[in-house]
C-alpha cells in the first residue's frame, strides 16, 4: 500500500525495480504528485529481466508532464520480464497512459473505470489463493482476511499479533473497546464481522490512533456517546494512521465541543490515510466550531468517502465551519467523494460536504478538494438568528484552495451570502479556484447575497473555470449574489444535458452522455 509520495523514481509499491526483481499480488492505494521523473501508481522505474505480475493500482497519480510517468509505470526499459494481468482504475489518475510516453518496453496493462474495477468478474485471472472478491468493492489480497478464526471470546483481541500477517483480530465490542487507552503504534487490526457498538463504553480514543485499521468492508454500529470534552471522534487525533473499508451506521455524537463520528484531527506533522469510509444513517450535535459527520478537521488525505443519509446539527448560534462530512479540509487532498441526503443545519460558514476548505499551517499546502458530489440540504439552524455564508458544497474557500471536478443537485436555504457550489470565496491570503463543475440548486433563505454558484467573494478574485449552473430548472438566474467574478455560464437544461457544452472535460472522470447532466465514471 502506497501513499503521499513527491520526488523522482517513485513508484506506489517501488521506486525502483531491480533486474530480477518481482512484484507480484500486489495492491497500491496511494498518492503520487507532483513528480519530476519516472513515477508511476505500481513501480517508477523497472528495469530489464524485472517482472511485473497479478497487480493492481487505485493510486491517485498526477504529473504536470506525460514524460516518464506512468499511470502504472513511468519508465519500463526495455527487456524487462514478464508484465501480465496488471490492471489500473483510470478514474484515480490524472494522466492519459498507462506508462511514461518515451518508454521502450512494451507491457500490457489494462485500465477500468471505477465500477469496472470494483466487478468480480473482471479479474478471473487472479489467483483465490492470493486475492478475495467481496461484491462491489476492489479486490483485496486474501492474507489480509487473516487466516486464523476470530475468538469473540478473546481477550484483548479475538487472534493475531497486531502485524500486516498477522493482524489483531476484532470480532466483539469487547475487543473493539480494549484498542481505547493503550498505545497500539504502528501494530494492524483487522475487523471480521460486524460489530453492535449498543452499550458501549467505548469513548474517543484518548491517546489518538497511531496504527493501522483494516475494516475489511465490516461495519461498526449504534455507537450513542455525549460529553462536553474538547474532542469527540472515535479515532480521535490520528498519527500517520491508515484506515480504510471501514463503515459506520447509525451512530449518534453529541458534544460541547468539536465533534465528529471518524476521526477529530489528523496531526500536522503526520500523514494519515483514510480509504473507501462510508456512515450512514447518523448524527452529530454540537456547540463547537468544525463539526463534521465523519471528519472535524482532516489534514491527512482521505479518499472515496461516502455520506448516506445523515444529519449535522449545531445548536450554538455562534458555531461555524460545520460541513455534511467535513468541518474543514486542510492542506491535503480529498477525492471522490459523496453525501447523499440528509441535511446540515449550522449558522455560518457551512457545506454540504465541508465547511471550509483552508490550509495546513505546517507544511503550508492549501486544501485540494475533487471528485465530489452531493445533495445534501443546507439549512439555518432553527431559530434563524444568523444563517450565512454557506453553500452546497463548500461554505467557505480560503488560503488558495480548490475545488474541482464536482456537482450539486439539492436545497441550500439560508440567512444570506450563500450559493449551489460555495458560500464565500477568499478572506485570506491566495486565489481560490473552482474548475470543472454544475449546479442545479433551489435558493430557498434570504434575498441577500444568494447565487447559484457562491454569494460572495470575500477581499480576492476567484478563479473560475467551465463551471455552469441550470438558470432553468434552478430558483433563481444570478450566478454569483454580490460577487463579480467571471468563468462561469448559466444555460437552459437542455444546454446543460447535452454532452458537447462540456467537450473539454476529461472522460477518465466524466461521463458525458446526451439527456442527462454530466456525471462521474465511478458512479
Amino acid at each position: 500500500m502506497g501513499g503521499g509520495f513527491i520526488g523522482s523514481r517513485v513508484g506506489g509499491i517501488v521506486g525502483q525495480l531491480e533486474a530480477f526483481c518481482v512484484i507480484e499480488n500486489s495492491i497500491s492505494r496511494g498518492d503520487i504528485r507532483d513528480l519530476s521523473l519516472e513515477a508511476g501508481g505500481l513501480a517508477g522505474y523497472v528495469y530489464p529481466n524485472a517482472s511485473v505480475q497479478n497487480s493492481l493500482s487505485t493510486s491517485y497519480v498526477k504529473a504536470t508532464t506525460l514524460n516518464k510517468h506512468g499511470a502504472v509505470f513511468g519508465f519500463v526499459d526495455s527487456g524487462a520480464g514478464t508484465i501480465s494481468n496488471v490492471f489500473y482504475d483510470i478514474s484515480a489518475v490524472e494522466l492519459s497512459n498507462d506508462y511514461g510516453t518515451d518508454s521502450t518496453g512494451s507491457p500490457t496493462i489494462t485500465s477500468y473505470y471505477m465500477p469496472q474495477m470494483k466487478s468480480n468478474a473482471n479479474f478471473g485471472a487472479l489467483s483465490t489463493t492470493y486475492w478475495s472478491f467481496v461484491p462491489g468493492e476492489y479486490p483485496t489480497l486474501a492474507w489480509r482476511i487473516g487466516e486464523e478464526t476470530c475468538d469473540a471470546g478473546g481477550s484483548p483481541f479475538g487472534g493475531g499479533q497486531g502485524t500486516a500477517y498477522s493482524p489483531y483480530l476484532l470480532c466483539s465490542l469487547a475487543q473493539v473497546e480494549a484498542i481505547n487507552g493503550a498505545d497500539y503504534s504502528e501494530k494492524v487490526f483487522l475487523m471480521t464481522d460486524d460489530i453492535d457498538m449498543t452499550g458501549t463504553t467505548f469513548a474517543p480514543m484518548v491517546n489518538g490512533f497511531k496504527g493501522v485499521f483494516l475494516g475489511n468492508y465490516k461495519t461498526l454500529s449504534n455507537w450513542i456517546y455525549s460529553s462536553g470534552v474538547a474532542q469527540n471522534s472515535f479515532f480521535n487525533t490520528t498519527f500517520d494512521a491508515y484506515v480504510e473499508d471501514l463503515y459506520f451506521d447509525s451512530m449518534n455524537i453529541t458534544g460541547n465541543g468539536v465533534v465528529a463520528i471518524v476521526a477529530f484531527d489528523n496531526d500536522n506533522n503526520s500523514d494519515s490515510l483514510f480509504s473507501n469510509i462510508k456512515i450512514s444513517n447518523s448524527s452529530v450535535d454540537t456547540s463547537a466550531n468544525y463539526a463534521g459527520v465523519a471528519f472535524s478537521v482532516s489534514k491527512g488525505r482521505v479518499y472515496d468517502i461516502l455520506g448516506n443519509n445523515n444529519t449535522i446539527t449545531v445548536s450554538n448560534t455562534t458555531s461555524f465551519y460545520v460541513g455534511g462530512l467535513f468541518g474543514g479540509i486542510g492542506g491535503n487532498v480529498t477525492r471522490r467523494v459523496q453525501n447523499l441526503g440528509g441535511s446540515v443545519q449550522c449558522n455560518s460558514w457551512c457545506g454540504g460536504v465541508v465547511g471550509t476548505l483552508t490550509w495546513n499551517s505546517v507544511t503550508g499546502m492549501s486544501a485540494y478538494l475533487k471528485q465530489v458530489k452531493s445533495n445534501t440540504t443546507v439549512q439555518s439552524s432553527t431559530p434563524v438568528t444568523w444563517g450565512n455564508r454557506s453553500g452546497g458544497i463548500v461554505g467557505a474557500m480560503n488560503y488558495a484552495s480548490r475545488l474541482e471536478d464536482a456537482y450539486y443537485e439539492g436545497t441550500v436555504g439560508v440567512k444570506e451570502w450563500y450559493g449551489g457550489l460555495i458560500g464565500t470565496h477568499g478572506g485570506s491570503a491566495g486565489t481560490n479556484a473552482v474548475d470543472r463543475a454544475w449546479v442545479l440548486v433551489q435558493l430557498t433563505g434570504g434575498t441577500t447575497c444568494d447565487g447559484l454558484v457562491f454569494g460572495q467573494d470575500e477581499g480576492d478574485t476567484g478563479v473560475f473555470s467551465e463551471v455552469y449552473a441550470d438558470t432553468q430548472a434552478s430558483s433563481s438566474t444570478d450566478m454569483d449574489g454580490c460577487g463579480s467574478d467571471t468563468g462561469y455560464t448559466g444555460a437552459n437544461t437542455a444546454t446543460m444535458q447535452t454532452a458537447a457544452t462540456y467537450g473539454t472535460w476529461p472522460t477518465e472522470i466524466w461521463d458525458l452522455q446526451n439527456g442527462d447532466y454530466p456525471r462521474f465514471t465511478w458512479e
